[in-house]
């Protein structure tokens, strides 16, 4: 009975793993291109603090409701897989943080927590010609080039059609 348990419990749990949210579930799934500070204008470098945790933005993926939307990121060494999953109200253009996921070890989790910090403020996005979306950090702890530019840190994907 023992065994039987314990395999259920390992069985469940490398389900649960498999099913947490990422972007490519989403209806409408996008690409990362660049950092800027003036929407679809210039490329810039990532946000200081950004750059420092050594992780890429990869896909944004949006639902077929337009309601949710989640953003994924990777470390650059491959280890950890990160996904913020955001809401937005009929009507608004902010993307409001609701909870985040990622790959489950001790690097990873105090990563987690970093990533967090930036992200959970949520964003603003503009949308251009239904194939380029640009998302305003609404963080203020971010520094970067841009402060001089603009005071705005973007980050834009796009379809890749």
């Amino acid at each position: 009975m023992k065994k039987l348990l314990l395999a259920i419990l390992m069985i469940s749990t490398t389900y649960a793993n498999e099913l947490t949210p990422s972007a490519i579930d989403m209806k409408f799934v996008t690409d990362f291109t660049t950092f800027a500070c003036k929407s679809f204008r210039d490329k810039v470098a990532a946000p200081n603090e950004i750059a420092a945790l050594d992780v890429s933005f990869t896909k944004l993926g949006i639902s077929d409701s337009t309601r949710r939307i989640i953003l994924d990121v990777q470390s650059n060494d491959g280890q950890c897989f990160y996904s913020a999953d955001f809401s937005r109200q009929k009507g608004f253009k902010r993307l409001d943080f609701e909870t985040s996921y990622m790959t489950d070890s001790p690097n990873c989790m105090e990563l987690k927590e970093e990533l967090d910090r930036y992200i959970s403020p949520g964003f603003k996005y503009i949308i251009k010609y239904n194939a380029y979306i640009s998302m305003l950090f609404l963080t203020k702890e971010l520094t970067s080039v841009c402060d001089e530019v603009s005071g705005n840190k973007l980050i834009e994907f796009q379809w890749k059609i």
